[in-house]
């Protein structure tokens, strides 16, 4: 078994699933809900909010010191700045063929941009910091703080 745990900027994945609007109940207050993700989980299999995302990440950045054969965590932020090169390590950590096909279709992918959010066709410009000007200023400073000095600052960066 292989696991990739694709993490992003805490900031942006939080604005991300705010802005998102079959994601974030549109009646509900970001400020209230952001951090444990309450507002959407119905059971415990689901992971909502930045609480869950600090988890999660703790959790597999261990598991890929454990077993790096098995897990590897991969900054989204990375993947999307080099596709081609990302896509062909987790190929390979995965034991799988890279085809041309598959190349192309990753160029492919890069060279236009769908505004619907689920949509795989995305410029690189899909990890440009919108969320420095979306995201509430009161979330992204108590990230920050929670963040800092911790092993999982890494991934504020961008």
């Amino acid at each position: 078994i292989r696991v990739v745990y694709l993490v992003r900027n805490p900031c942006a994945a939080i604005n991300s699933w705010i802005q998102t609007k079959n994601e974030f109940p549109e009646n509900d207050d970001p400020l209230t809900f952001w951090k444990n993700g309450a507002n959407r989980k119905k059971g415990i299999e689901e992971f909502w909010g930045f609480s869950d995302w600090v988890n999660l990440t703790k959790n597999y950045n261990r598991l890929a010191l454990e077993f790096p054969e098995n897990v590897r965590v991969v900054r989204y932020e990375n993947l999307v700045h080099n596709a081609i090169e990302h896509s062909h390590s987790l190929f390979k950590f995965c034991s799988l063929e890279m085809t041309s096909q598959t190349r192309e279709f990753i160029q492919t992918s890069h060279r236009s941009h769908s505004t619907d959010p689920y949509a795989v066709y995305k410029s690189p410009d899909v990890v440009l910091n919108r969320w420095k000007k979306e995201l509430p200023r009161q979330i992204q400073d108590e990230i920050f703080r929670e963040l800092r000095g911790s092993n999982l600052e890494k991934y504020l960066e961008y």
